[in-house]
């Protein structure tokens, strides 16, 4: 740390149940003005739950929190964010159909009775602190033409807007690439250089240790460990949380068959996709890297006929054309989107009727539901899975994000799938969910599926993938494989450093 500094923020034996359940359990916490803290464990170790406490999003049960002193345990939401405490979450939270400008200044308060709302002073403050950003986007821009990436950028800048004391980013690089993540940290570092005490929740360890002066880790609710970032390490930190050593992800098989499986010709959407041809062989990981607006995600969208297409060709070479969705589906192809709240899962729906919504056709009889049948297949997609959960009939937004993502995986691969197209498949997951995913894809092209997978992890693209295509401004900028594969090679492509082509 860089010197003594009093403490913005103090928790004293914070704890919180629903119902029964202890969500946290005699929680110590504290963030010194001139450090930034780092909070790591598992989905479920209580990480959200302890910042919506502090945030004033949740209350307490038993506990007391400071804040510079004062006692803040059962302070107003508002009280709280006048005090100069902003919480960034996981997955923003704003209003899509609304511009940049009026999301950033939504919450504005004039102060005085009669007194305007000055938005040409607020949309030069609002450009100033974008491009502090390193963003493009219009401050005129819908927020629902703009990517995850772009609107947690609108809400950081949200907060930057408001005289900060205490930030607080939930997971704010799950969507972002290298080069995004190093001007997120420029701009933290540059925060709390000028006085603003962070907490990071993260998910990433490489990034936390890059990041943090000091390091709490949750497991089950309860703190297990403080330590100094300089003091610890990645692999120390993983048996901190889960308990038990995590192993790299199983070396992908090398036996990779010469049969292709799908074919991409020419494919065009307007603005997002051009020109991109390539193909994947049965049992092949096809990494799809690039920096964010590259196209990356449009570009599976197109091939799962989401997105409309003015040119080109998708195949299956055992199913023929693929034009719609429809046709994708009966053509044994998948699709698991990024944003996995809003595309891939009902929310308000249970942990069962998310898992058989696809798989009606195994458990029903002209057109009749049978409910037995449906529960039985629930039951065993959740074993097979893993997921954890209190019930069955539980509602999925009240998983963690791990047990979200093998939901929304799992309901697709009870069909007979051979494609799979997978966005971000570790987005918001802890290092022991992320392990059992990444395990799932292997075993799944092991068994001959093939998988397009899209990923702005460096590591899990690298490791994953048999080959790495690399997109840039909609095209493909060229192909990696083999020994050709490394994050250096990747991000030349992605930035327009190296030649276009395949086989770089």
């Amino acid at each position: 740390m860089r010197g003594a500094a009093i403490n913005v923020l103090e928790c004293k034996s914070v704890s919180k149940w629903y119902g029964e359940t202890a969500v946290l359990h005699n929680v110590n916490f504290d963030v010194a003005q001139n450090e930034i803290h780092a909070i790591v464990g598992e989905n479920g170790a209580g990480k959200s739950t302890l910042v919506k406490i502090i945030s004033g999003l949740v209350p307490v049960d038993v506990g007391t929190i400071k804040f510079e002193g004062n006692d803040r345990t059962f302070a107003h939401i508002r009280e709280i964010q006048n005090s100069g405490v902003a919480l960034i979450h996981q997955e923003p939270r704003l209003f899509p159909d609304l511009s940049v400008l009026e999301n950033v200044c939504v919450d504005y308060q004039v102060g005085v009775k009669n007194k305007r709302f000055n938005w040409k002073k607020a949309e030069e403050e609002t450009k100033e602190l974008l491009a502090e950003l390193g963003c493009s986007f219009s401050v005129h821009s819908p927020v629902k033409a703009l990517s995850v990436a772009d609107q947690q950028m609108v809400d950081m800048v949200s907060a930057l807007r408001k005289k900060l004391k205490l930030l607080i980013v939930d997971e704010p690089t799950a969507s972002l690439t290298p080069s995004e993540v190093q001007r997120l940290f420029a701009t933290i570092r540059k925060l709390n250089a000028s006085g603003v005490a962070i907490v990071f929740i993260g998910h990433r360890l490489e990034e936390v240790l890059e990041i943090s002066t000091r390091i709490t880790v949750l497991k089950d609710g309860e703190v297990v460990a403080v330590k100094k970032t300089s003091e610890t390490t990645e692999d120390e930190l993983i048996k901190l949380m889960v308990g038990r050593n995590i192993a790299a992800s199983t070396t992908q098989s090398k036996s990779v068959s010469s049969q292709v499986s799908l074919k991409v010709s020419d494919l065009e959407s307007p603005g997002f996709v051009s020109g991109v041809s390539f193909e994947v062989k049965q049992g092949e990981i096809l990494g799809i890297g690039g920096l964010v607006g590259a196209g990356r995600s449009e570009l599976l969208e197109t091939i799962f006929g989401l997105r409309k297409r003015t040119a080109g060709e998708v195949i299956s070479t055992t199913h023929g054309s693929i034009n719609t969705v429809k046709q994708a589906i009966s053509a044994r192809v998948a699709l698991v989107p990024e944003d996995r709240a809003h595309n891939g899962l009902f929310l308000n729906r249970s942990i069962n009727e998310n898992l058989v919504i696809t798989n009606l056709n195994l458990s029903s009889k002209v057109g009749k539901r049978n409910f037995g049948k449906e529960k039985v297949i629930g039951q065993e997609l959740i074993e097979k899975f893993r997921v954890k959960l209190s019930s069955a009939t539980q509602l999925v937004r009240e998983l963690s994000g791990g047990n979200q993502q093998k939901v929304s995986l799992a309901k697709w691969l009870k069909q007979e799938v051979e494609i799979l197209l997978i966005d971000e498949p570790s987005r918001g997951v802890d290092v022991g969910s992320k392990s059992e995913i990444h395990q799932i894809l292997n075993d799944a092209a092991v068994a001959g599926m093939s998988v397009v997978m899209v990923s702005s992890d460096m590591r899990e693209l690298i490791e994953l993938s048999h080959r790495i295509l690399v997109m840039r401004n909609g095209r493909i900028a060229g192909e990696l494989s083999g020994s050709n594969i490394s994050e250096e090679a990747v991000l030349r492509l992605a930035s327009g450093l190296a030649t276009a082509g395949r086989g770089n």
